[in-house]
């Protein structure tokens, strides 16, 4: 049986990869294909087969990633190749489906690859915040991401669609088309890490309130988030007075602004941004590293401090 929680989780899945599959089609259909731009990983190449053979581009699409989720059902696991398959079969779908009735837009190729960039950007944020891709280079993209977690996706995703760009470039002979498929890939890479950052982004309180107990309750029962709290001394008056640090996302702030607010007004806050926060009610840290190469990165004895080698 599945519970309500996991069926909200189902339901919430299926709506932005519905809606991020339909506007990624809308990319390639209205914009992309009609200005003969490649804009790079599996839907460049159905495009250059579609040129070359006349293929239908999701078809192509289908065929090229069976190779590429045999190797991600193995690296990146069960879930993520199921929530994948079905993001590659929806974009590849409506891509040949709405064909036939989206408008093609023939004006400026420069607004084409602005516009196209904005609607395919937008469209696989929308997957890629659940947990998915549309598969083809994204895939790579996520096995790169193993190898370097420090590098965010959309750049890895930038680096990988460069080679289909430049095979398209051979295929057309478009010097031109380069470079408006280059505009339109670094605009959609750019919009993939804003939204994906913009996760996980919210906002850092630090308050100093003579009504600690109070605020803490409060912010427990409307918010449901966690508070810590700090020995702080004041330094002027010597006193230990208690200092609460919570994080709360960026929609919650107003709420909470007004939790502390209505239990004392006179309370001190600092406000900071946290472009990064995990854990417990947000977005879990997850190891991109091996289990056996975390447990021997944990066996491994500390480096030398200062003191040591002294």
């Amino acid at each position: 049986m599945i519970n309500r929680k996991r069926m909200q989780k189902l339901i919430i899945d299926g709506l932005f990869y519905t809606a991020g599959s339909l506007l990624y089609a809308a990319a390639v259909n209205v914009f992309v294909d009609p200005a003969n731009l490649v804009p790079g990983g599996l839907t460049g190449v159905g495009l250059v087969f579609q040129h070359l053979f006349g293929l239908p581009v999701g078809m192509v699409m289908i065929a090229l990633n069976i190779p590429l989720f045999l190797v991600g059902w193995h690296l990146l696991g069960r879930s993520f190749f199921w929530r994948t398959a079905v993001c590659t079969l929806l974009t590849s779908v409506f891509i040949d489906l709405t064909a036939p009735f989206l408008p093609a837009y023939e004006g400026d190729r420069m607004l084409a690859a602005l516009f196209g960039g904005l609607f395919s950007g937008v469209g696989l944020g929308l997957i890629y915040l659940r947990d998915a891709t549309s598969g083809g280079t994204e895939i790579i993209a996520r096995l790169l991401e193993i190898r370097f977690p420090s590098i965010p996706i959309g750049r890895l995703l930038l680096l990988v669609d460069a080679v289909v760009i430049l095979g398209g470039a051979f295929v057309h002979k478009d010097a031109d088309g380069v470079m408006y498929a280059a505009i339109l890939v670094a605009v959609t890479t750019v919009l993939i890490d804003r939204m994906l950052a913009g996760m996980d982004a919210g906002k850092l309180l630090m308050i100093q309130t003579s009504r600690p107990q109070e605020v803490t309750d409060a912010i427990f029962q409307h918010l449901d988030r966690g508070v810590t709290r700090l020995k702080a001394t004041g330094g002027y008056s010597g006193e230990e007075r208690p200092m609460l640090m919570c994080a709360v996302r960026k929609a919650e702030f107003h709420e909470l602004q007004q939790i502390v607010a209505h239990c004392d007004p006179g309370a001190f806050v600092i406000v900071m941004p946290a472009d990064w926060v995990y854990g417990e009610g947000f977005r879990l840290l997850s190891a991109r590293k091996k289990k056996k190469e975390l447990t021997a990165l944990a066996a491994k004895p500390d480096a030398p401090t200062e003191n040591d080698e002294a």
